[in-house]
């Protein structure tokens, strides 16, 4: 069972810093995942919500910000909010990065390719995930053999299994509210791995590993070493 950091350590760390990620390597997670997001001026940002509110009470928008201001946010405990090229660049060699493209509405245009532009000058093992379709379309039509995969939602599963098999997505991200039996069984039928989020004690780990799910997404990437409540 891999154990993916969810926006790095963040159950102990101010989510998608430097700190999570550093705590989470730490930790000897071989896996993280973040949120992308584009500013205004076009820098990737590590960032989930598509306001300032929850971490500053602002309704300011991250995509009407240019870098300069946004880099001066406090994300928690004196963190700031990082470009995508920090996280590649202390990332260790090997470890599996999974970057979930945050799309607005209406969404961002030019994503997709500054992604792939920074990825290719800092070559890894990379997975690529978004709920929204149409980024994913175009970025499969933009590389051939990026990593893919499919976060659901609330999108019935024929529709989501058709549409990993069309782009050719290597996995479904689903969450554990959702799953069932009938996921993981058509899953595995068109060799799809599962991996689930968000999951934050080891006994459910261990129980969704039994079903046949590949990788849990947490907010603790020392789980296995947590007690439980």
């Amino acid at each position: 069972m891999l154990l993916i950091a969810h926006r790095g350590a963040s159950g102990t760390h101010p989510e998608n810093t430097l700190a999570a990620f550093r705590a989470a390597f730490r930790m000897g997670a071989r896996a993280v995942e973040t949120d992308i997001q584009q500013t205004k001026d076009g820098v990737l940002v590590l960032i989930h919500d598509f306001t300032l509110e929850r971490l500053t009470g602002s309704k300011r928008k991250v995509r009407g910000m240019r870098y300069s201001e946004l880099s001066r946010v406090d994300a928690g405990a004196g963190e700031r909010i990082p470009m995508l090229e920090e996280l590649l660049e202390l990332a260790p060699k090997g470890e599996e990065l999974h970057l979930e493209v945050k799309q607005p509405d209406p969404p961002q245009a030019g994503i997709e390719e500054r992604l792939l532009g920074i990825l290719a000058r800092r070559p890894g093992r990379v997975v690529v995930s978004s709920f929204d379709a149409r980024t994913l379309e175009r970025l499969r039509k933009l590389d051939g053999r990026l990593r893919l995969a499919y976060l659901t939602g609330t999108v019935p599963l024929a529709r989501a299994l058709g549409f990993a098999a069309r782009i050719r997505c290597e996995a479904l991200h689903v969450s554990r509210r959702r799953l069932d039996a009938g996921w993981i069984r058509e899953a595995r039928a068109r060799g799809l791995a599962l991996r689930v989020y968000t999951v934050n004690t080891w006994s459910e780990a261990r129980r969704l590993a039994a079903m046949g799910v590949s990788a849990v997404f947490t907010d603790y990437p020392d789980l296995r070493r947590r007690k439980e409540p």
